[in-house]
């Protein structure tokens, strides 16, 4: 798996890479076997069967760490920047052109190896990830599925996600961003998806291209190739553009929506909490439910069943997985907050469409008083007004009581938003923090809607209710130390028993035992014959004293 770090687990020797990659050798010293690839240099797993990818990107060069490495135990490295390997006696260097091609062709070379493994692709401006996940839930059960960690879907993202493919896997799911023309044909060579999915077209990222259309037809690059496509009907970016239709000319086109569509929306029934869902595909009728109401739920869980059935791995035990689906973790995350309040964090995008979709989710919520905390929306494509008048009009029609507006942009576009009851603008977050003790936030929704340069997630810990917690650490290391002190003291030939009773007073008595049958410890005592069992379960041989025994 991929860890937060950017670390994941391989099984190639440096030779091998070597040949995947177009590179030279600048040291080669043995041909090591390797377990796992990081591009992150805080943090190696098994140094010596490790390969450090230095990338070189805006916030810094990764060669400038391949000296601590080198003394932490790394020995195999892939840079483009040439190092005086004089330095580095015992390691593998390989020299690159650019590190981020090597990894995608590092990557490219994994993917052909798995030829029967059915890979979904999806991409589009907004509900990638909800779906990627969502479609795993649903299917993890019945099949062997590998995905993209967490949002992974950028041009290293989906590199390192591709190499988490392994044998035993037998559907792979995997969504691609792009914020510029070219970066998706790059992708679809790592990807090479059977069936895709387009999402939507969006505002977001609009600043990257030219228009809408030329994003929508750079999207669709990641199916050329694909045997089938399921998208939302008349998706206008592409309707007609002779560019699309000669792009996929050998890809079978599947639209959900209303009439004239594949997949015919017959109905959409909405109670409290749930929608149930009924669709006619030829001539068969679908129904199936989810426990969300907001419109964006409903088409992500359509986007699910829709490809589920064209591919041919829809199961009608999947229906009730439907009915399990939960809010994917990064997207409208909602948290118990202060004074019975409740947080909707949505800082995972900010752009147009998903502050609409957020809103709508906070109003779903049914509190009397709304308030929403955001900042400056960054790279929309439209001027300054026409932005902040959209989203005055996606406030104002949700009647939100109230906006903290943070960020020079929002600040400066204030008068726009002019009908919303209550208003604060603050330059930057710490202003607001500043500030905060000011606000009264009792029995509401609080909606915080931020790009990542802005770090609200200082303001959600701020709101958040306190859920006090207390955490035990154990350093095995020093309990035997110590227990070596406390026998250095006893007469010799005095035995010692060791009391690990209500599990090692929730220590852990199987790993307490065992560190104290490892040091040699003469005696074990317990409370109740159960902790006893569980110790002989885990293996654990030294005599044990029962101290309540049943009558």
């Amino acid at each position: 798996t991929i860890e937060k770090k950017l670390i994941t687990e391989i099984n190639y020797t440096i030779d091998e890479i070597f040949d995947s990659i177009k590179g030279e050798w600048l040291q080669h010293y043995a041909n090591t076997s390797l377990e796992y690839l990081s591009l992150d240099s805080r943090k190696t797993s098994n140094p010596s069967k490790t390969i450090f990818w230095a990338i070189t990107s805006e916030s810094g060069d990764g060669s400038d760490y391949i000296a601590p490495l080198y003394k932490a135990g790394v020995r195999n490295f892939v840079t483009q920047k040439k190092q005086n390997v004089s330095k580095f006696k015992e390691a593998n260097f390989i020299l690159v052109n650019n590190s981020v091609d090597a990894l995608q062709d590092l990557a490219a070379s994994h993917r052909k190896k798995f030829k029967k493994i059915h890979i979904i692709g999806i991409t589009g401006s907004n509900g990638k990830t909800i779906v990627k996940e969502w479609l795993s839930s649903i299917l993890s059960p019945h099949y062997s599925v590998v995905k993209n960690p967490r949002s992974y879907n950028s041009q290293i993202g989906v590199p390192l996600s591709i190499l988490q493919i392994r044998p035993e896997h037998q559907i792979g799911i995997f969504e691609a961003g792009i914020s510029k023309p070219g970066e998706m044909q790059r992708l679809e060579k790592l990807i090479r998806p059977d069936t895709g999915i387009l999402t939507n077209i969006g505002s977001a990222h609009d600043e990257g291209f030219k228009d809408r259309r030329e994003k929508a037809f750079e999207k669709m690059q990641l199916f050329r190739h694909a045997k089938r496509l399921v998208l939302p009907g008349r998706i206008k970016e592409i309707e007609d553009q002779s560019k699309v239709t000669s792009l996929l000319k050998s890809t079978s086109i599947l639209t959900w929506g209303k009439k004239g569509c594949n997949f015919e929306i017959e109905a959409v029934r909405k109670s409290e909490s749930n929608s149930s869902i009924q669709i006619s595909y030829g001539r068969k009728k679908f129904l199936f439910s989810i426990p969300f109401t907001d419109e964006a739920s409903i088409e992500n869980s359509i986007s699910c069943f829709c490809t589920l059935t064209a591919s041919g791995y829809f199961k009608s035990e999947m229906v009730p997985a439907f009915q399990n689906l939960h809010a994917v973790s990064m997207r409208l995350e909602m948290k118990p907050g202060i004074h019975n309040s409740i947080i909707v964090n949505d800082s995972y995008s900010n752009d147009l469409q998903s502050l609409a979709i957020a809103v709508d989710f906070l109003k779903q919520q049914h509190f009397k008083q709304n308030t929403v905390i955001i900042s400056d929306l960054l790279q929309s494509g439209l001027t300054k007004n026409e932005l902040y008048r959209k989203v005055a009009t996606i406030l104002e029609k949700k009647k939100i009581n109230r906006i903290i507006g943070i960020g020079n942009d929002i600040s400066k576009a204030r008068n726009l938003l002019g009908n919303i009851p209550q208003q604060s603008f603050y330059r930057t977050t710490g202003d607001f923090i500043a500030e905060l003790s000011k606000y009264t936030f009792h029995d509401e929704a609080i909606l915080i809607k931020g790009a990542r340069a802005f770090s609200f997630e200082k303001i959600t810990r701020l709101l958040e209710a306190q859920l006090h917690e207390t955490i035990l650490s154990v350093n095995l290391s020093n309990l035997a130390h110590n227990i070596r002190i406390y026998r250095s003291l006893l007469k010799p030939g005095t035995k010692l028993m060791a009391m690990v009773k209500a599990f090692a007073y929730g220590a852990g008595s199987d790993q307490i035992a065992s560190l104290l049958q490892y040091i040699q410890a003469d005696y074990l005592t317990v409370a109740y014959v159960d902790e006893g069992v569980k110790l002989r379960d885990a293996g654990i041989t030294l005599p044990i004293m029962v101290l309540n025994v049943e009558q």
